[in-house]
């Protein structure tokens, strides 16, 4: 994706991966006098912050940052994966005639990283109402804590069966076998998956089966890397050329 942006707005930049489970092993990399930017993936979203110089305001308040600009001499955390999910979920409520945000309430299933640019997002689209749902429900709580101020309402849910009424699911776990009960998926609603792999998670197969909206994670991938794109070099994003980039490599996998 990064790579063919590049290659179509003439930039002699180059995006490659850097595989670890420990942030200490890429402090050299964004020192070295060449590096421009980075993507940051689980279990880094955290740990990164560490080793950089500022946040900015969003990154701050989500405590997570999956996308590193360097500004100068200074290395800035920022975050893309709430804007791809505001702007995703802004388009599927409009193709599924879903209640409007402001009077409706939405269900987040995982408390990591990922799941605070969930609720960060769902408080940039005026949500008043969360649950929240996750296997380990004391790190639920530590989170709803964090983020109460945020919402109208901000709670902990035990059991799945307990969110019913949300007309948004935001999930934020990798695909697992998760049991999704149907009282879930009442009325009209969007489903989206912060998982791409496989395709059809089974939280969006369900919600498919109940005719919601659903927004696939590759979907996210692509529009938080725009975002990217954008902020790494201050050009307008050759969207259509990014997302036939990622869908070309996907569909050869999925």
């Amino acid at each position: 994706m990064h790579n063919a942006a590049f290659a179509a707005l003439g930039l002699p930049h180059s995006y490659a991966l850097h595989e670890t489970a420990d942030a200490e092993d890429v402090r050299a990399a964004m020192a070295a006098p060449d590096f421009g930017g980075a993507s940051v993936t689980i279990p880094l979203k955290q740990a990164v912050i560490p080793l950089l110089d500022a946040l900015t305001p969003a990154a701050r308040q989500i405590g997570a940052v999956n996308t590193v600009v360097r500004d100068g001499a200074r290395l800035v955390g920022d975050n893309t994966d709430y804007v791809g999910i505001v702007g995703c979920l802004r388009q599927a409520q409009l193709d599924a005639h879903a209640a409007p945000f402001a009077e409706a309430a939405a269900l987040v299933i995982g408390a990591g990283g990922t799941s605070r640019a969930a609720l960060f997002a769902l408080h940039t689209l005026g949500v008043p109402r969360v649950r929240v749902f996750n296997r380990t429900a004391e790190r639920a709580r530590e989170l709803v804590r964090e983020f109460a101020p945020l919402f109208a309402a901000l709670t902990v849910v035990e059991r799945l069966e307990d969110a019913a009424g949300a007309a948004y699911i935001v999930g934020t776990i990798p695909a697992s076998d998760l049991c999704l009960p149907d009282a879930l998926f009442g009325g009209v609603g969007v489903a989206l998956d912060m998982a791409y792999k496989p395709r059809w998670t089974p939280l969006l197969e369900v919600a498919s089966r109940r005719k919601w909206g659903v927004v696939h994670g590759v979907a996210v991938l692509i529009e938080q890397g725009i975002h990217q794109m954008e902020r790494w070099t201050g050009a307008v994003a050759p969207a259509k050329c990014m997302g036939d980039a990622v869908h070309a490599k996907y569909n050869e996998e999925f």
